[in-house]
């Protein structure tokens, strides 16, 4: 086995650990909706969103930030990292694998010719 299959088996065995790794923060499933919107709805939490609900008042950690950069950031600071994210670097990291094991396959198949042919 040459260095190039070794790495291809690495790159798929990462493509496998990564979502797996990840698994365990994600939050948002919901048994009762389909594949789709599962896929698209669950994620890493990062900040959480304050309770809005009518009739309640305002409690001091729910009051509004102080300067406008402390609001520009907390506007600007994404809620959650969505999973659909990590399957992409792990069907780009399969495929990397996948290539890396058939350039190797292909060239020990394959005699070496020379720079004439």
């Amino acid at each position: 086995m040459d260095r190039e299959m070794k790495m291809g088996i690495i790159y798929i065995m990462l493509a496998i650990g990564i979502p797996l790794m990840v698994l365990p923060y994600v939050s948002g499933y919901s048994q009762d909706k389909g594949f789709f919107e599962n896929l698209y709805n669950i994620g890493i939490v990062i900040r959480k969103d304050q309770p809005s609900v009518p009739g309640t008042p305002p409690t001091a950690d729910m009051e509004k930030p102080k300067s406008k950069t402390a609001l520009f950031f907390k506007l600007m600071t994404p809620k959650r990292i969505p999973f659909r994210f990590f399957l992409v670097i792990t069907l780009i990291f399969l495929y990397m694998g996948i290539v890396r094991i058939d350039s190797a396959r292909r060239r020990l198949k394959e005699p070496y010719k020379g720079p004439i042919g």
